[in-house]
This record gives C-alpha cells, sequence and structure tokens, in this order.
C-alpha cells in the first residue's frame, strides 16, 4: 500500500517538515517500507492539474495533504482531481487550516474521506495501520471521517494514552537524499 504525503508551501525554501514527521512516524512505528511512503512538494502556485498529476504517479493508496491557509484551496482541488481520477484513493487531510472546523471541511468536500484534527504523527499512523490490515477506523482518536453520507469525530487521545502505548516521543524525521542548499548571499567588500 504505497502512500504519499503532499503538500503547497508558502516559500520553496521551505522543508516540509510535518510531512517528514509523519513519514518517520509510519516508517518507524509501523516498520513500513520507506521508499512506500513518498512526499511531493511545490510552490504555492502550482498549478492543481499538474499537482494531482505528480501525486497520482506514485500510484497512491492514500494521499495525505499538509493543509494551511495559503494552500488550502488548491489542496482540496487536488483532491477533486485525485478522486476523479483513482476513486478508490484515500484523502486525508491534516493541518491548522482544517482540524478545528473538520466536520465542516468534510461535509464541504466529498473528495475528503479523513480529517486528522490533532497533531497528525500517532492518528494518521493508526489510520495506515488498519487500513493495512483492513481494520475498520471507527475508533481511531483525533480524527474525523466519512462514511456514506454520515460524518463521525471521535475524542482525541489524552498525552497518558499515547504514553501508554510506548509512543513518548515521535520519530525524528530523515530526508533522502539530502535537499540541496541554495547558496546564501555573501557579503561584498569595497
Amino acid at each position: 500500500m504505497k502512500i504519499c504525503l503532499a503538500t503547497l508551501h508558502a516559500n520553496p525554501c521551505f522543508t516540509p517538515l510535518s510531512l517528514l514527521y509523519l513519514k518517520a512516524s509510519i516508517v518507524d512505528s509501523l516498520s513500513y517500507p520507506a521508499d512506500d511512503v513518498t512526499i511531493v512538494e511545490e510552490a504555492r502556485d502550482a498549478d492543481p492539474d499538474a499537482f494531482a498529476a505528480r501525486i497520482l504517479s506514485a500510484r497512491p493508496a492514500i494521499v495525505g495533504f499538509s493543509c494551511y491557509v495559503w494552500n488550502v484551496r488548491a489542496l482540496m482541488a487536488a483532491a477533486r482531481r485525485i478522486k476523479a481520477a483513482a476513486p478508490d484513493t484515500i484523502i486525508v487531510l491534516g493541518g491548522p487550516e482544517v482540524g478545528p472546523i473538520a466536520v465542516d471541511v468534510l461535509r464541504a468536500n466529498p473528495a475528503v474521506d479523513v480529517i486528522v484534527s490533532s497533531e497528525g504523527e500517532v492518528p494518521f499512523a493508526d489510520l495506515v495501520a488498519r487500513w493495512r490490515e483492513g481494520r475498520a477506523i471507527d475508533d481511531v482518536p483525533g480524527i474525523c471521517r466519512r462514511r456514506g453520507a454520515c460524518l463521525r469525530s471521535t475524542r482525541h487521545r489524552r498525552p497518558s494514552q499515547a504514553r501508554a502505548r510506548g509512543r513518548r516521543r515521535y520519530a525524528a524525521p530523515r530526508r533522502s537524499p539530502p535537499r540541496p542548499r541554495r547558496p546564501r548571499p555573501s557579503a561584498t567588500t569595497a
């Protein structure tokens, strides 16, 4: 089961830290093959059709979008295109722009299947584990999900519950291959 984590950046120099943490959580906590989790990132003015095509080229079963104020409209457009081209693809949203209003976002966007309404590392890994095992996601804490015409939210996991499950720390993100560094402007002397 391939996973594609994607976002559009406000600044192309940004590193997709939230997506790197999600990938690290999936790879480390689930022993998931790193090559089966791709990260796709573009500038915020990227064409939604081209962005969706790039995501679909990875042939993912699950697409996770990291949503912020500067990219949420373009990501919704990409989600619609992905769902139209590959209806069985599971589309998951997370981030500060969608989590607090998850029910409203699901209601307005039928292409979206699940929204993680809090920090995503633990709930997203739980979702992936259950989908991989063919199990229901009804009681995964901290999500809002669609089941047919019904929308359901679950309560967030309390920090003590996460510790009891052995997840005291988040996995450290790794980026392979390293991202090329942009040269810093040098001071010129007269």
